[in-house]
């Protein structure tokens, strides 16, 4: 053809972004490698699949890890994130089986034997189990390939409402105790109603929350209905109160009631003894007329 063979070898080794039509395709090409190559870098990229777990408090709980790639894996090893370093707990090879590390004999084990797919049980947890754990896929090759996975623990929270009518105010108290702590607010008609809200940790992980509504008119509310909701966990509970009258009372008509109640008795013993002194002297008169005859 007449056309130098270097030519067309030159061709082929000019970078790719020098040749035409390819300009606007190198930036995206280093970018997409820029984000692998630091993903690789921390030895954790989309080839390992995850998943966040919530448990309930004292009860088993498992995190599952998966690596998607087929690269050969010799050793699974899972560990706790902590504040210093990260902290070996079990690893499964074939030619070791399971191995769990002293601390955490008898609290959890590998409970799906394999080296493209793991999972781990924890047989009670305890609040020291919330936290968040590595799985570590060591390949022959490529080193370490590592996912996350995140263990919340949870307890139910524990509701209480009631009310207490004063005088010249009304009390509507919503408890609510759960982990983690849930927030209350109130659905209620009416006006000059004020709310103070305190909270209170506890040993146990849980925390309790006090919601109290402070109502200056105690009339106002007889009869109606009061919502206390809880959110815990993004989830919404109504907890319901009608304000019953019968529990509700005013000091005076107190005093009158039982003034009335008093004076009503005095009443009666009063004509009890006219009636009885009246009979007495009848009597009297009588006897009086028969000794005569």
């Amino acid at each position: 053809m007449g056309f130098p063979l270097y030519h067309i070898l030159y061709l082929f080794m000019l970078p790719v972004w020098a040749q035409p039509g390819a300009k606007q395709l190198a930036p995206s090409f280093q970018l997409r490698r820029a984000a692998w190559s630091e993903d690789a870098e921390n030895g954790e990229a989309e080839e390992v699949v995850t998943q966040d777990e919530k448990q309930l408090l004292n009860t088993p709980a498992t995190l599952k890890c998966s690596l998607q790639s087929s690269q050969e894996v010799l050793v699974v090893t899972w560990q706790k994130k902590k504040a210093v370093s990260p902290e070996n707990m079990v690893t499964f090879s074939k030619n070791h089986g399971v191995v769990v590390q002293p601390a955490y004999k008898d609290k959890l084990n590998i409970t799906q034997l394999g080296l493209q797919n793991s999972t781990i049980t924890f047989w009670n947890t305890t609040l020291e189990d919330e936290g968040c754990y590595m799985c570590l896929f060591n390949t022959f090759g490529s080193g370490k390939i590592s996912g996350t996975s995140c263990l919340t623990l949870y307890v139910q929270p524990i509701v209480s409402l009631h009310y207490k009518f004063f005088e010249d105010h009304l009390n509507i108290t919503c408890s609510a105790t759960a982990r983690p702590a849930p927030v209350i607010s109130w659905k209620v008609a009416g006006s000059g109603i004020e709310n103070s809200t305190e909270s209170l940790s506890h040993p146990n992980g849980t925390t309790s929350v006090t919601s109290v509504l402070h109502v200056k008119d105690p009339k106002t509310q007889v009869g109606k209905e009061v919502i206390c909701q809880v959110l815990h966990l993004g989830k919404v509970m109504d907890f319901r109160q009608t304000m019953n009258k019968g529990f509700w009372f005013s000091v005076p008509l107190l005093l009158s009631i039982v003034s009335l109640v008093i004076l009503l008795i005095l009443i009666s013993i009063l004509l009890y003894w006219k009636r009885h002194r009246n009979q007495d002297r009848e009597c009297q008169r009588n006897c009086f007329g028969f000794s005569q005859l």
